[in-house]
């Protein structure tokens, strides 16, 4: 029997990666992933053991290419958007410069904080805006138009394309958004169609006053938007059939209930309402969202929860414990496409708009056997699909 698994197993992978080239066609390209175009074989600085005893190759400036997840921690942040103004004086650049080398931290995070209140924060207070320990760089207001108006293209987009379908937008009426810590500049762009937006979060990165920054921007700007905490996973404050418009950006992937989340939208619509989400699944090359991958290709599909702990530990022990908890917490990393697409319908939604946007050719060259292999041993109802897509938008409406 078990001879009879591996066979079959073997012929699976087999198939999925011969077939990377021939489904590929079969979907735009939107959006790519940047990616080192050389031989990655060029840059190994080491090799991490797995249980089993295969060896995954890690290669520097991996992770970084594919985004920059130093700038998760907020000091260095700071310093690196100070340092894009022009404004970071040459000890504090060489401190952030020595910071970070070609895979992870070099200093404890104790280090760079303290470095950061003792050097920077107090030069630079007409940049930063202040809340008790947290800072945001002080946007000016060209930057939050911009990001606004970013997001207007967005919709604009998806508008013009369920016009095309003869499905109306329900503009002048009441508008959920879900998720606004970083500053609420989707709900901005979705006030300019005429909805009235209302933001819900729940601060699950862990600051105290998620609406500090984006009660600051809506001053900035007149915005009479309103911001709520509640979690949408749970029973949330809001009436039944509230709003007839339900919207996220890179949310749905941070939810640990998914079902939980679509039970309650359906509650907060009304009958025929919609809901429209747009988010970074797990299974692509960066789905982990820099702090919570390897440092190679589909790395962190190709580990279990104990061989990750022991990654951290042995390539990445500054970065540990955010790290893991990210890992453990942070991200979804059981709900592929076919799960998500079950669970819209389940929850009494009809699926009516999906786009994906495909990974770079050049980093799907590297999706080969080992990683399938152990990525499908580690994940369950993986499909090609799930590898090589790194955004999904859907468009659903609450059935009557």
């Amino acid at each position: 029997m078990q001879f009879l698994k591996e066979k079959l197993l073997n012929f699976l992978v087999k198939a999925l990666a011969a077939n990377v080239r021939l489904i590929r066609r079969f979907d735009k390209v939107q959006l790519e992933i940047p990616f080192i175009s050389k031989n990655l074989s060029d840059d190994i600085f080491g090799s991490f053991k797995k249980d089993d005893g295969v060896r995954i190759n890690l290669y520097k400036n991996y992770r970084w290419n594919l985004k920059k997840g130093w700038k998760y921690y907020q000091s260095l942040n700071l310093m690196d958007e100070l340092n894009k103004r022009f404004v970071l004086e040459k000890s504090s650049l060489n401190f952030l410069s020595t910071s970070v080398n070609d895979h992870t931290l070099t200093r404890s995070l104790d280090e760079i904080n303290e470095f950061f209140e003792k050097k920077v924060k107090n030069n630079f207070q007409k940049h930063l805006l202040v809340d008790q320990k947290n800072y945001y760089l002080k946007p000016s207001k060209d930057e939050i138009l911009l990001k606004v108006k970013h997001f207007q293209k967005r919709y604009k987009y998806i508008f013009d394309q369920l016009s095309k379908l003869d499905i109306p937008i329900p503009t002048n009426s009441n508008c959920l958004e879900i998720g606004y810590e970083t500053g609420g500049h989707s709900i901005f762009a979705l006030e300019s169609f005429g909805f009235s937006v209302h933001g819900l979060d729940n601060g699950y990165s862990g600051l105290h006053n998620v609406s500090f920054l984006p009660q600051y921007i809506k001053k900035q700007i007149n915005s009479e938007a309103n911001f709520h905490f509640g979690d949408v996973t749970k029973n949330t404050e809001f009436n039944n059939g509230n709003f007839s418009l339900i919207n996220s950006v890179a949310v749905l992937e941070h939810l640990n209930d998914m079902n939980g989340a679509l039970k309650e939208m359906n509650r907060l619509l009304i009958p025929g309402g919609l809901m429209i989400h747009s988010y970074d699944p797990y299974f692509h090359p960066s789905g982990g969202h820099a702090i919570g991958i390897l440092d190679s290709p589909w790395g962190h599909l190709r580990v279990n929860e104990q061989e990750y702990d022991r990654y951290l530990k042995e390539f990445r022990p500054y970065e540990y414990q955010d790290s893991l908890d990210w890992y453990l917490n942070g991200i979804h990393r059981s709900f592929p496409v076919s799960d998500m697409i079950r669970a819209i319908h389940q929850n009494n939604f009809e699926l009516i708009y999906w786009q994906s946007n495909n990974i770079s050719i050049a980093h799907e060259a590297y999706l080969g056997h080992s990683i399938i292999s152990d990525a499908i041993k580690n994940y369950n109802n993986l499909s090609l699909h799930d590898f090589i897509t790194n955004q999904h938008t859907f468009v659903a409406r609450k059935l009557i």
